[in-house]
């Protein structure tokens, strides 16, 4: 956000840098999810199946609107 708002990136209006706050830190959850915590374990298959037809799945289609979980991601 300091980069952004350096080179002017950032919109002008308090709306709009509160929702580019909100996808920087959107992005930093997924991140680490799918990083498993920034490679504190590694995935297994089983693990990394359920992570991705369900939590994300579920993640994404609750803040960004895909139709149903999983729909895209199995």
């Amino acid at each position: 956000m300091h980069l952004a708002k350096a080179y002017h990136f950032l919109p002008d209006e308090p709306e709009q840098q509160t929702l580019a706050l909100k996808v920087v830190l959107d992005c930093n959850d997924i991140l680490m999810e799918i990083t498993n915590y920034h490679g504190t374990v590694m995935w297994d298959q089983g693990s990394w199946t359920e992570f991705r037809t369900h939590r994300l799945a579920d993640w994404m289609a609750r803040r960004y609107g895909f139709p149903s979980p999983g729909c895209l991601l199995s």
